[in-house]
């Protein structure tokens, strides 16, 4: 019978039908062609249906960590994280999560249902397979999300028990916990279940850490005792949070963990700590450790008073103690001594002139100069024995058996910065020039007269009648001040020409003033203070002028090794050095001063630089060119005692050395002695002298002192 044609249409369509769905199931779509769709339907807010597609195929394909990632993400945007959660352990498990988990714990703590299908959930997992840690890790996060402390705390506790401690965990359920007490109560349970768990222990100094109290972490170190079983990596964070907040704490630490290398950094550091720290902290370490030498020293050094200090300091060292730190461990001493107000050789044991603080000895040995002479003597001693300059020595010597009446203080100023200070030629009057005035003492009264005006150094006449100085507003006028009867008078102003400066008095009336070039050439004027009449004494020509103590007009001018002196009665020359390479040393265009009889010139070898000048004298009469002392600087006419010997201040050859003794120089022999004036001495310090008279002005203000 024959077939009708539309059924057999029909039949070839089902057909067709039937071999499309064998293809199709024997040929699915492959994974990134379903992972596309259904990120197409994401995309397109289809979350249910993506959410569908992806569910059946991770079901049949478990490892397709692309599609489950998708997956948790649809189910989260679809608000269903009770679906998306084992879905999320699942990829945690294997490392391979993406960073679904903030919004998962958000919208698993959005509702107590939630909340509570969720642990349902995560205790089933685990009872199921107690060795899930990453998921019982995401399980303490969780009770911490919906402050769940004790949840989250016996989660923790069991991945401890595992050996997989989650420290960042445990620092967050520390830090989520305000009261100490609190979170000390559940350790303690925890520690009833099991006591022979270190971990409750651990959490107690774990709180301290996150909470940063380092009193509470001495509280708790002290109440654990035995430190010997605290995980290392805890223990770590424990002392070196110690040792930078509190060094008893980390001694504790130290000592209860039996680790004697963390005991040495402890004691290092106490040797590092200021004074106020070790003061407040020394107590407690020697409480810990009171045989401890090193903390024995510290104790002496900040907190016993400074003799019983020094004694048990020179005790220890007896016994043999040895600084590691010799310069400093002096440097404290020193310290001691100048509280105690006493200078004793004795203490000085580590005394090395190569290592040792050497200035700060030497500046208290002149603070305490007359209480201890024969200290100052053993100072000399070891000077010398060490090599230092032989002057050094001899000064100090001279101090210790300075037996002579003191310098009589009689008129002074504390704290007054001082530019310059002049003393006339008897010691009757004290010129002070200041920044804004000058001051005008009669120190034979003691009457004080301001000025309204400022100069600079002044120059005194022979008979202290006048003085004359350039006016420190300009270089082209010169202030002249006169005393009649016990006053002094202000300043007359009288005109210079530009760019002169004064040498000095040729008499009582007529000042000699000088003008000099780049090419050591200069030329002299005689200026009348009373006239203001000038008479130019030369037309510029080589040389450097200077007067001697009479008022007398010298050219001085070097050549190679020779001196060239031209006086009134004509010119002399003198052999001075063979060697050229010798003679450049000698400043011979600038004398330092003549003697006071006038027949000898002073000058300076510039090799000692800031600490004074080797001495040579010209003896105009011989030609003799000799060796004749050192000093720092002459101001004439003042500084010369009588006609061989000049005060001057002593500069040690040590470098910060800032107090000076006052020394009485012979430029005859050569020899210095002591004056029984010892000052402090900085780069501003000034003074000038009379035969009997020297002031002094610097930091410490203005002195002046009658010698004896």
């Amino acid at each position: 019978m024959a077939i009708p044609k539309n059924k057999l249409r029909i039949g070839g369509i089902v057909l067709l039908l039937l071999v499309g769905a064998v293809i199709l199931l024997l040929n699915p779509l492959r994974a990134d062609e379903v992972l596309a769709k259904c990120q197409d339907l994401y995309d397109r807010g289809e979350y249910t249906a993506c959410s569908r597609i992806l569910t059946k195929r991770v079901a049949k394909n478990p490892d397709w960590h692309e599609g489950r990632r998708l997956l948790v993400a649809a189910q989260l945007a679809d608000n269903d994280p009770l679906e998306a959660l084992p879905n999320y352990l699942y990829l945690l498990e294997a490392n391979e999560t993406g960073g679904e988990k903030n919004e998962l714990l958000k919208q698993l703590a959005e509702t107590e249902e939630f909340q509570q299908r969720a642990r349902e959930l995560l205790a089933a997992m685990l009872d199921a397979n107690p060795d899930l840690d990453k998921t019982r890790e995401f399980a303490a996060e969780f009770e911490l999300k919906v402050d769940n402390l004790p949840g989250a705390l016996q989660h923790l506790y069991l991945l401890s028990a595992n050996g997989n401690p989650s420290r960042y965990l445990e620092g967050m359920a520390a830090r989520s916990c305000s009261d100490y007490s609190q979170w000390e109560k559940y350790m303690d349970e925890l520690l009833t279940k099991d006591p022979q768990r270190q971990w409750p222990q651990e959490m107690k100094l774990v709180y301290a850490l996150e909470h940063e109290e380092i009193e509470l972490m001495g509280k708790v170190v002290s109440e654990l005792g035995s430190l010997e079983k605290i995980s290392p990596d805890i223990l770590d964070k424990t002392f070196d949070f110690a040792l930078n907040n509190n060094l008893v704490v980390a001694m504790e630490v130290a000592i209860n963990s039996k680790q004697q290398p963390w005991m040495e950094d402890v004691l290092a550091r106490a040797e590092q700590c200021s004074a106020n720290q070790l003061r407040s902290q020394l107590p407690g370490l020697l409480n810990l450790l009171p045989e401890e030498i090193r903390l024995q020293v510290l104790s002496a050094l900040y907190l016993m008073p400074p003799e019983q200090g020094l004694q048990q300091l020179l005790a220890l060292e007896e016994q043999g103690y040895l600084p590691p730190d010799p310069e400093k461990h002096l440097e404290e001493k020193v310290r001691m001594l100048r509280q105690a107000g006493i200078f004793d050789f004795k203490y000085l044991k580590f005394l090395d002139l190569g290592n040792s603080p050497l200035a700060s000895v030497m500046n208290l040995a002149m603070e305490c100069w007359h209480s201890n002479p024969q200290g100052i003597r053993l100072l000399a001693d070891q000077l010398q024995e060490l090599g230092h300059p032989g002057l050094d020595a001899h000064i100090l010597r001279s101090i210790a058996s300075y037996s002579q009446p003191l310098p009589k203080l009689i008129w002074q100023r504390p704290g007054t910065k001082t530019y310059f200070t002049s003393v006339s030629p008897k010691g009757k009057w004290l010129l002070l020039s200041f920044s804004t005035e000058i001051l005008a003492v009669n120190l034979s009264t003691g009457e004080e007269t301001v000025i309204d005006d400022v100069g600079g150094h002044w120059h005194w006449s022979p008979d202290g009648k006048q003085a004359a100085s350039l006016a420190g507003r300009s270089e082209s006028v010169l202030l002249v001040l006169t005393t009649a009867n016990g006053k002094i008078h202000d300043p007359r102003e009288v005109p210079l020409p530009e760019n002169y400066r004064l040498l000095g008095w040729m008499d009582n009336n007529n000042l000699a003033i000088m003008s000099s070039t780049n090419t050591y050439t200069s030329r002299v004027a005689k200026i009348n203070v009373n006239t203001g009449n000038v008479q130019w004494l030369s037309d510029y020509r080589e040389g450097w002028p200077t007067l001697n103590h009479a008022g007398e007009l010298v050219w001085i001018t070097p050549e190679k090794g020779t001196l060239h002196v031209e006086t009134a009665k004509g010119t002399k020359s003198f052999l001075i050095y063979d060697d050229a390479s010798d003679y450049v040393h000698f400043d011979f265009l600038s004398p330092l001063d003549w003697f006071p009889d006038n027949k000898k010139i002073l000058f300076a070898d510039s090799h000692l630089g800031l600490t004074g000048s080797l001495c040579h004298s010209l003896d105009l009469a011989s030609g003799d060119f000799d060796r004749c002392g050192e000093i720092s600087r002459i101001y004439s006419p003042g500084n010369w005692v009588d006609d061989k010997n000049a005060w001057d201040f002593y500069f040690f050859g040590i470098a910060d050395c800032h107090y000076s003794p006052l020394i009485k120089t012979n430029f005859i022999s050569g020899e210095a002695e002591f004056a029984g004036l010892v000052l402090p001495i900085s780069e501003m310090t000034r003074y000038s002298s009379s035969g009997k008279v020297v002031a002094v002005a610097g930091d410490q203000g203005v002195q002046v002192y009658r010698m004896p």
